[in-house]
């Protein structure tokens, strides 16, 4: 079995796949995690949660945008599993043709969608990571990543709109009631909600304008199943895409390696 490991700079999720399917995923918050006890606690939590026996792990993978936490991460991974850990990045036998200026600059949450969703979903294909960016990523039919778009994710946005102003509350994202908003709540509600759905809408058309109409659009993240209601453009809605990239990219460098 495989433990995954996928550390986003807002939360991190942990899962274990029996070849390709998931039997177990546990997210905590990133920055709870930059200690030994607490990594602990969090692979504990992930065996335990599948009812899975450390022993049973064979390898270990990690995903991660916080190079502070990448290198805690594999030494804790090392000593408690006995082998290094293998880390995402563009060196690794990924399957597609990375058209990047500079592929290592390429975020591996981002590569990781965009080969889940290449392999699972086909090309021509938009990648949508509903997260604390919201990043969208193209692929056409031949399997070329041919760039994308970073926004402030929704509620990174929202987060920041409470913190910068005296008396804006902070609110969840949630589907407004009525439009429009007849309090400074319900305002915020509306705001929040169908700015990021129009904007996502808007970079959905303009890139299909470069990579075609007949295009699977499939979103990820943890806002993606709320949105593809609300969303006809998005054609799948994968919370664990970028945990099934991580296992795809495993298997390939594991038969390069031989």
């Amino acid at each position: 079995m495989l433990l995954v490991l996928n550390i986003g700079n807002t939360n991190s999720a942990g899962a274990i796949f029996d070849a390709e399917t998931i039997v177990t995923t546990h997210v905590q918050s990133t920055t709870d995690l930059p200690y030994h006890s607490a990594m602990q606690e969090f692979t504990q939590t992930t065996l335990r949660n599948g009812g899975i026996k450390r022993d049973k792990i064979t390898g270990c993978i990690i995903s991660s945008v916080v190079p502070a936490h990448t290198s805690l991460w594999t030494g804790f991974l090392r000593d408690t599993f006995g082998s290094p850990p293998t880390i995402i990045s563009a060196k690794m036998p990924t399957g597609i043709r990375i058209d990047y200026d500079d592929p290592s600059t390429l975020g591996s949450d981002r590569l990781c969608a965009c080969v889940a969703g290449f392999v699972l979903y086909g090309g021509p294909g938009i990648i949508i990571d509903f997260g604390t960016a919201t990043t969208f990523n193209l692929i056409d039919a031949a399997g070329n990543f041919l760039g994308g778009a970073i926004a402030p994710g929704i509620i990174t946005a929202a987060r920041s709109l409470h913190r910068n102003t005296a008396q804006l509350p902070e609110i969840s994202f949630t589907p407004p009631s009525h439009f429009p908003g007849k309090s400074t709540r319900e305002c915020l509600e509306a705001g929040i909600f169908y700015s990021g759905l129009d904007s996502a809408r808007g970079m959905i058309a303009r890139s299909k304008v470069v990579i075609g109409s007949a295009t699977t659009v499939v979103a990820t993240g943890g806002l993606s199943e709320t949105l593809k209601q609300h969303i006809p453009e998005i054609d799948f809605a994968d919370p664990n895409l970028v945990l099934r990239g991580a296992v795809i990219l495993y298997n390939r460098s594991r038969q390069v390696m031989g």
